[in-house]
């Protein structure tokens, strides 16, 4: 009996065999196949979304760049494209340190983007006849951790009926001047007083009585987005002055445009009050929300 179970004990050992070497390699082999996919494949989706990050960074760095050049530009009374006689009495948009930098005439200087302008090219400014005046045409190239951007605008000089010396460009000199002269006077009549009959004169001719319309108030007809903290409003009248009801300031009204900069952040929804007076007098109010940094106008 202890024969059989011994006999028994044996076979069961023979029989359950333990890997191999060949096969210990074999597994490791396919397990660091399988691990190198996995790690490739993570490398290759993080590799995407900093290029994703880069480029959207850099969309939006030029087109921030490129809003500001038109609210500055649209109405200068003065613009060169070389340099003038006396340049300290000019506003200038450049590049300096790879960025693009504006110099005013207070002796302030600002950077529109970061250091995305790898070329002296990368900037450039055209102007050509249009109608009675001047459009300028302008073209921003950035380039950030092997990514690329460009984007192009014009705007219509509203002021600028001569242009002397250079039409192009990689940077710009321009006097803007607040204050527009050159808008019609508003008309008034003054009523017929006096006795006498109130029947005209054989032969004369009765006019029509006119009553004319009050002054429109000055109307939003656009508004752009900057960041969380500011935005740019475009007025159908040229504004004289604003304020902000919920704080913040505005930093300029050139013209048409006023730009809002707050020193904090308005949470989602959180509605904006704006009271503008235009240079004739009339006056409006404007609600403002944000969401992000998108911000639009609440009716």
């Amino acid at each position: 009996m202890k024969n059989n179970n011994t006999e028994k004990l044996i076979d069961i050992i023979k029989n359950n065999k333990a890997l191999t070497l060949i096969e210990i390699i074999v597994t490791m082999a396919i397990l660091g196949i399988i691990i190198a996919f996995v790690f490739s494949f993570q490398s290759f989706e993080t590799k995407i979304f900093n290029r994703t990050v880069t480029k959207s960074d850099l969309q939006s760095d030029v087109r921030t760049a490129a809003d500001y050049i038109v609210s500055e530009l649209r109405n200068a009374t003065e613009i060169s494209l070389s340099t003038p006689a006396n340049p300290s009495n000019y506003n200038r948009i450049y590049i300096s340190s790879n960025q693009i930098a504006v110099n005013k005439t207070d002796g302030s200087n600002a950077f529109r983007t970061e250091a995305v302008i790898a070329e002296s090219d990368d900037l450039n400014f055209l102007v050509v006849p249009s109608g009675a005046s001047y459009m300028l045409s302008f073209s921003i190239k950035a380039t950030k951790d092997g990514q690329d951007y460009q984007t192009s605008g014009r705007v219509i000089l509203n002021n600028i009926r001569e242009i002397t010396g250079s039409t192009s460009g990689n940077s710009i000199y321009y006097i803007k001047d607040l204050t527009i002269t050159d808008l019609p006077e508003p008309t008034t009549s003054e009523p017929i007083t006096g006795g006498g009959t109130t029947e005209p004169p054989t032969g004369a001719t009765t006019a029509e009585a006119t009553t004319e319309a009050p002054p429109s108030e000055p109307e939003v007809s656009g508004i752009s987005g900057i960041s969380q903290k500011s935005f740019a409003l475009t007025f159908s009248k040229q504004i004289a002055n604003a304020t902000i009801s919920e704080g913040g300031a505005v930093s300029s009204f050139p013209s048409f445009d006023i730009i809002f900069e707050n020193s904090g952040n308005y949470s989602n929804n959180t509605p904006i009050t704006i009271n503008v007076t235009a240079t004739d007098g009339t006056t409006s109010t404007v609600v403002v929300i944000r969401n992000g940094v998108n911000w639009s106008i609440y009716d």
